[in-house]
């Protein structure tokens, strides 16, 4: 297939997947998870504005740690202030995802990263387990990806490695596919990253879920 026949497909492709979510009766695990989440809403919404006036001031450093620090901050904000347009939008999404625990620690996230900024910390030295963001090299789109990594992680060594490729629909909606701190705990005998990538939006839309191991 040509390119331009490949571009045209991806974008028919995403116009279809989004315009066939409808927003309907949602299910009772849905109605649970959003009267819990929205019981607390207000105070993550606050914590929002506050984390994103801390980083005024420190978001022009040049220093890797802290560009990683306050995109991580950012991203835990933008997931944040997503949730109220993707309970209005889509409110059976939280059938399965978020809940009153996952944002709890969502808020917990943007403090951590604040923290992590204003000090220059690698906020993800140490930890074996969390979700990252990275900006697009070519226009600067907030992106993400999870990662797990094995028991005793050395950087030295050779690991299996794993790559899922089906999660590409979190970039429609980042509440609940953003966590908030990473953990040290250990998790896979392998390398785990589930990259959230616009391409992988296109692949997921049509249906096309794969998960590879190298």
């Amino acid at each position: 297939m040509c390119g331009t026949c490949a571009a045209s497909l991806m974008v028919m492709v995403v116009s279809l997947w989004c315009g066939a979510v409808q927003a309907g009766e949602p299910s009772q695990r849905a109605k649970n998870n959003i009267a819990a989440m929205e019981r607390i809403l207000p105070g993550a919404e606050k914590a929002a504005e506050d984390a994103e006036k801390a980083l005024q001031g420190i978001a022009n450093s040049s220093d890797p740690k802290v560009i990683s620090a306050v995109d991580s901050c950012r991203l835990r904000i933008d997931s944040t202030r997503s949730i109220r347009k993707t309970i209005a939008a889509e409110p059976d999404h939280f059938a399965w995802n978020g809940g009153r625990a996952w944002l709890e620690d969502l808020k917990e996230g943007m403090n951590y990263y604040v923290e992590c900024s204003a000090a220059g910390k690698d906020g993800f030295a140490g930890m074996g387990n969390g979700v990252r963001a990275r900006r697009s090299a070519s226009d600067g789109h907030m992106l993400f990806y999870e990662f797990k990594l094995p028991r005793n992680f050395d950087a030295g060594k050779r690991y299996p490695l794993r790559v899922d490729l089906h999660y590409g629909s979190a970039l429609r909606w980042t509440a609940a596919a953003v966590r908030g701190k990473p953990v040290a705990g250990p998790v896979l005998p392998a390398l785990f990253l589930n990259p959230v990538q616009r391409l992988l939006l296109c692949l997921c839309a049509a249906g096309i879920r794969r998960s590879v191991w190298t």
